[in-house]
């Protein structure tokens, strides 16, 4: 069985535990590694072998720094995202979570099936246990969200209406679900699975104008050739910020289905890629998606 990859944000994991503080210039990363390694210590124990991979902003902390179970990414551009994002695009093929708060690197993978995973929720579900169980050795005094005060610095922001709290709930509930499943080596549900069927467009005309009009970025006026224009959104429009999580619902679907290697994305998926409600993505396929070629599978 594959072994699934943890990808770790370091300065972003770093930063909330205490290990990495670059206003201060403090930069403990034996300390965050020691951390880890422990962490994956414990999911060995459990029976839930993982590849854990720590990329940090440092050029020489592969060189530097070397853990038991934990290894460090080479960095050569100093450029730790640049490197998670490689890393992941390399390896999409096979399961893998980002530790990570960084929302639009989190965008970025999402493209290559990576789950993002909070500092918070990863060091509440993994790290604490793992140092309860004495598999972590560490002075660090990290406290939990729910044990600070309501004045600390990463204290949730209020809410003003319910529905948005559960659903974000609700998320936050559904990520850490399809982190450990992955861990695990669990399959994940895929119900109300859809394909991306670009003959059924018949005119390439009207396939090139909603190209165009809705997908193609600025870069590329040039561009009349429906395989052309696709060629272009895949390797250069895509790339550029939100580009799969703003606009119509049913602009985030179809680009991710252009853009993504695999042939069916499940309900599920979308919602989770797109970041938006599971009902608005139903709603937005059943209302627009056949007519732009996006079919349901029966499997």
């Amino acid at each position: 069985m594959t072994r699934p990859i943890l990808l770790i944000d370091g300065n972003n994991l770093g930063h909330v535990l205490g290990c990495i503080d670059k206003a201060t210039g403090h930069y403990d990363g034996a300390g965050l590694l020691a951390w880890l390694d422990g962490a994956a210590r414990g999911l060995a124990d459990q029976g839930q072998e993982t590849e854990i991979v720590l990329f940090l902003d440092d050029v020489y902390a592969a060189e530097r720094l070397g853990g038991w179970h934990v290894r460090v990414a080479p960095v050569p551009s100093g450029d730790a995202d640049a490197a998670i994002r490689a890393h992941a695009e390399a390896h999409a093929g096979r399961p893998q979570v980002l530790v990570s708060g960084d929302q639009a690197l989190c965008d970025d993978v999402a493209l290559w099936g990576v789950v993002c995973l909070s500092p918070e929720a990863f060091i509440s579900r993994y790290l604490i246990p793992a140092r309860q169980a004495s598999y972590i050795e560490s002075d660090l005094s990290y406290v939990e969200e729910s044990e600070a005060s309501p004045a600390a610095e990463h204290a949730p922001r209020p809410l003003t209406q319910a529905d948005q709290r559960d659903a974000e709930l609700g998320l936050q509930a559904e990520t850490l679900a399809r982190a450990e499943a992955i861990l695990r080596g669990q399959p994940l549900p895929t119900p109300d699975v859809y394909r991306l069927e670009l003959k059924r467009w018949t005119d390439e005309a009207q396939l090139a104008l909603y190209l165009e009009q809705h997908h193609l970025c600025p870069a590329h006026p040039e561009l009349t050739d429906p395989t052309e224009m696709v060629e272009a959104i895949c390797t250069h429009c895509s790339r550029q910020p939100r580009y799969f999580t703003a606009g119509p619902v049913i602009d985030r679907v179809f680009r991710l289905f252009l853009c993504r290697a695999e042939h069916t994305l499940s309900l599920d998926d979308l919602t989770r890629l797109a970041h938006t409600r599971r009902r608005k993505v139903k709603a937005a396929l059943e209302k627009h998606g056949e007519p732009l070629g996006i079919v349901a599978v029966w499997v």
